[in-house]
């Protein structure tokens, strides 16, 4: 399919731009060291509650990540200006329209835009301003419970992570994460799960948690059900705020 690669191209082809105009502030290096090192932790996370059986006693020790470049920002307000209003307005509506339904989103383009977002200060940038050290973490719990859509347990990790999160850094993480197109990734979670539990009552399977802990167990599903909507609920006031 020619389309993911014209469109992976095209944030390449952003990001290096953005980088020539902008100078180090906007490094596309830094902004994928932060992605990557965020990724690589909550795997370590995610291994590690796994081991631990327990979704509620997070380890959180090493993971705020300091991004030099926004301690380093300059005065460079009409570039800002023109990145919220010509890059982070047009992708934030392409990824989290109101007007098209929860379809298929690419997690591999998903990923490059957040990165291309956190590469063009947006946090900071945004009315407000937010924090930018905690939103590499959440770009990387986004592009996680993405990728877990199919995978109930893995998603609720990362819902749970996002509310830990919030819990540390009170309103940020929402913001960030309506600002990240989370609303839409919500609704393709939501949208997954009501198809497994279809599924599993087409194929009356049993209700109750089994023995093998099988992914598709219903109370997991009813759990990330019950996350999900509490989070899209709160992620579209703030998405409201952004007035976009």
């Amino acid at each position: 399919d020619i389309m993911p690669l014209a469109r992976s191209t095209a944030v390449r082809l952003v990001s290096k731009a953005l980088e020539l105009q902008g100078g180090p502030t906007y490094s596309a290096h830094q902004a994928e060291d932060a992605m990557e090192s965020a990724m690589s932790q909550w795997q370590h996370r995610r291994t590690h509650q796994h081991r631990r059986h327990g979704h509620h006693k997070w380890q959180l020790e090493g993971i705020t990540l300091i991004n030099e470049a926004s301690a380093a920002r300059r005065d460079c307000k009409s570039l800002e200006a023109r990145l919220l209003g010509q890059l982070w307005q047009p992708l934030l509506q392409m990824l989290d329209s109101a007007h098209h339904s929860p379809g298929y989103l690419d997690g591999q383009l998903f990923r490059q835009l957040l990165t291309l977002l956190l590469q063009a200060q947006m946090p900071a940038a945004l009315p407000g301003g937010h924090d930018s050290s905690v939103a590499p973490q959440v770009a990387a719990a986004l592009c996680h419970v993405l990728s877990s859509r199919d995978m109930p347990s893995d998603a609720l990790l990362g819902l749970e992570f996002l509310e830990h999160l919030d819990r540390m850094h009170v309103d940020e993480v929402s913001f960030l994460a309506a600002a990240f197109g989370g609303c839409r990734l919500l609704r393709v979670l939501l949208r997954a799960c009501r198809k497994a539990r279809q599924k599993r009552q087409t194929q009356d399977l049993p209700a109750h948690p089994s023995e093998d802990g099988d992914d598709g167990d219903i109370a997991v599903i009813k759990a990330l059900q019950s996350r999900g909507r509490r989070l899209l609920r709160e992620w579209r006031s703030a998405r409201m705020h952004l007035s976009v």
